[in-house]
């Protein structure tokens, strides 16, 4: 005669830690590269449950069964195409809300591929102390005033950066567009530059030059 044996039946519970997401600085949607992340306590790292960091195919990254405490959110591009300018916050565990992910943005550096149907500007500031300078850009329409943004990004060691312009730019103008650099200096301005096309240049003074939408610009801006 055949028994049965009653396998009981566990249920696991993971105690939630938290949910965070990294979104393009420029078009607010997650980064699609797989980032090392980690949460950064008094001790060593502690990673993902599985013991490595992983993206989630809604961009976000997990964490779990992690005690509470404070701890430093860290994050890097293996490719080096994604930057932090601006550190991400300390989260002190446990969280009112842990499976609401925590939005933190992510800048391109000149290291970054094109964006098809956006318009890209990689530039190259030229004069003396060219590093980590903040720099904007703005939509100069036919008529009325310049639409600036939210958006900026900084320059490299070698005062190279790239900035993605937003749709809302775009459709300031009929044609081609014409943008006006801000750089955020108080001991200077930008006085002119050189637009970059292939084996041609054309020099522009003053802070604004004009590029063609949906596609991408190379300029060497003076400042």
């Amino acid at each position: 005669m055949r028994s049965e044996i009653q396998v009981p039946q566990f249920e696991i519970i993971h105690r939630a830690g938290c949910v965070v997401r990294f979104d393009d600085h420029f078009l607010g949607r997650p980064v699609l590269e797989e980032l090392s992340v980690r949460l950064r306590g008094a001790g060593d790292p502690i990673l993902a449950q599985d013991g490595r960091s992983r993206r989630h195919s809604d961009g976000t990254y997990r964490f779990a069964e992690v005690p509470d405490g404070t701890y430093a959110l860290e994050v890097s591009s293996r490719s080096k195409t994604w930057t932090a300018w601006t550190a991400p916050p300390s989260l002190t565990l446990p969280l009112a809300k842990p499976l609401e992910p925590l939005v933190c943005s992510l800048w391109p550096t000149p290291r970054s591929p094109r964006v098809p149907g956006v318009a890209m500007v990689r530039a190259r500031l030229v004069g003396v102390g060219i590093a980590r300078l903040k720099v904007e850009m703005a939509g100069v329409p036919l008529t009325g005033p310049t639409v600036w943004t939210d958006r900026y990004n900084r320059s490299d060691s070698d005062g190279e950066l790239v900035f993605l312009l937003p749709e809302r730019l775009e459709r300031t103008s009929t044609g081609d567009l014409v943008v006006q650099v801000r750089v955020e200096d108080g001991s200077r301005a930008v006085v002119g530059g050189t637009v970059l096309a292939g084996r041609t240049a054309t020099p522009f003074s003053g802070d604004r030059f004009t590029l063609v939408p949906g596609g991408e610009t190379r300029a060497m801006i003076n400042v």
